[in-house]
């Protein structure tokens, strides 16, 4: 637009006039903004923590030094092991810092290739493609094999990057109770038999750390002729005798159509894969938004992911370390009083009573030099606030001891929180 209309369009909507709102504005007087920044100023904004050595166990904040580390998904504690990160700076000094484009063009690199190959072969599928997240990964395993006039049936805990991938190519979604075979079947039973459908879960469900039943979740999806997708983001590495996730865990890789991973977390780099049959990947390489029109992953994080896989596959004491630990995590928990989601995973979750509450554990837990994760809505249901704890293969038994200690003092400030804030509900009744 030349000058002169540009001229023209400010005269006809001249600023201030009020004729139309402005989104710039509205952010500005936003009231979730004006909390967000009271927050901030009193300490209890637990987002967003800035942490010299994110995936390490000792990793310092610069809240406060010598902060515990109880908040990573560095499950096997690659992030930090020597091979990796020689991997991954010598992938830099071969390739440089980025792709600088798309797979379809100048992006793909023979890291990509290789990494794709070996995760195909550990996990006994035809073929694998590398996407810049596990968020995409998601996005698109659905969006590009599902149609309007199909229907894909989640767990209601399913990550939200899988609704959002449905969502996105409009696709019908049914939901069925958490972890409850009996439920996905009538929501199966619902669907009309000319609906081609496919069941998309979690293996680990990162915000209550249970695993799913997939052995019957595979065998109810194949008699009614769907197709079965699983996110093992948080159980890759983890769960299962090799770290293969729970579809190993409950032998039935063979019947998963399907699986994502996330590279970012026991795998030690950035971004994610969907892994499964040759056609399958093939067609979403070809179709999918998130593969086509964005740079691939950089060198460097294809290099970590690699050497980090491979060390996987050599090590199976790694995931049995993360396991024990996790076990060990469950016990301390247990012993200060907590009542934790039950699970098997090295997450544990914590309900308490609301945000307030939520955010007052945090505090306490920070104060005694421990990180953890916070979970409010939207990531989980308004009444179903969190403390996420995570325990890696790193963490060492003076570490549990201290969180521990962290534990016992912050149960007590919110039980006294808890007692004070009843007693002034009850004297207000008390004047009604």
């Amino acid at each position: 637009m030349n000058s002169a209309g540009s001229a023209r369009l400010h005269s006809r909507h001249p600023a201030g006039t009020g004729l139309r709102p402005s989104i710039i504005q509205r952010a500005t007087e936003s009231l979730s903004r004006a909390q967000v920044r009271m927050a901030r100023e009193a300490g209890l904004y637990p987002f967003g923590l800035v942490l010299a050595h994110p995936g390490a166990p000792g990793g310092t904040g610069d809240a406060k030094d010598g902060l515990l580390n109880f908040g990573s998904s560095n499950y096997l504690g690659l992030s930090t092991h020597r091979a990796v990160i020689e991997a991954a700076q010598e992938a830099t000094r071969r390739y440089g810092t980025s792709t600088t484009g798309p797979r379809l063009f100048n992006g793909t690199l023979s890291l990509h290739l290789q990494l794709e190959e070996e995760l195909a072969d550990f996990y006994g599928k035809q073929a694998a493609a590398i996407f810049h997240s596990g968020f995409a990964a998601n996005g698109a395993m659905l969006s590009a094999l599902l149609t309007p006039h199909d229907a894909v049936i989640f767990d209601r805990h399913s990550h939200i990057s899988q609704r959002d991938g449905a969502e996105s190519a409009r696709i019908p979604i049914v939901t069925f109770r958490h972890n409850d075979v009996e439920s996905l079947r009538r929501r199966i039973e619902g669907l009309p038999l000319s609906t081609a459908f496919a069941v998309c879960l979690d293996g680990v469900f990162s915000m209550d750390g249970s695993i799913a039943p997939l052995r019957q979740i595979a065998d109810m999806t194949a008699a009614y002729g769907g197709s079965l997708l699983v996110d093992e983001a948080h159980s890759v590495g983890v769960i299962g005798a090799t770290g293969r996730g729970a579809c190993e865990h409950h032998d039935c890789l063979a019947d998963v159509d399907l699986i994502s991973v996330s590279l970012s977390k026991a795998l030690a780099g950035t971004g994610g894969a969907v892994i499964g049959d040759q056609a399958a990947v093939e067609q979403i390489t070809l179709t999918a938004r998130s593969y086509i029109f964005t740079a691939s992953c950089d060198p460097a994080a294809m290099g970590a992911a690699l050497a980090a896989l491979r060390i996987l596959r050599n090590a199976p004491e790694l995931p049995a370390a993360a396991r024990r630990n996790g076990q060990r995590l469950r016990e301390i928990v247990a012993d200060c009083g907590w009542q934790a989601i039950p699970g098997d995973a090295p997450i544990v979750c914590l309900p308490v009573r609301n945000r307030i509450s939520a955010v007052i554990a945090w505090r306490s837990l920070i104060d005694c030099g421990i990180y953890v994760n916070v979970a409010v809505p939207p990531a989980v249901p308004e009444h179903g606030c969190l403390v996420r704890i995570v325990a890696t293969a790193d963490h060492s038994e003076r570490e549990f001891e201290r969180l521990h200690s962290a534990l016992l003092k912050t149960r007590q400030k919110l039980r006294k929180a808890h007692n004070y804030s009843e007693f002034r509900e009850t004297k207000a009744l008390s004047h009604q």
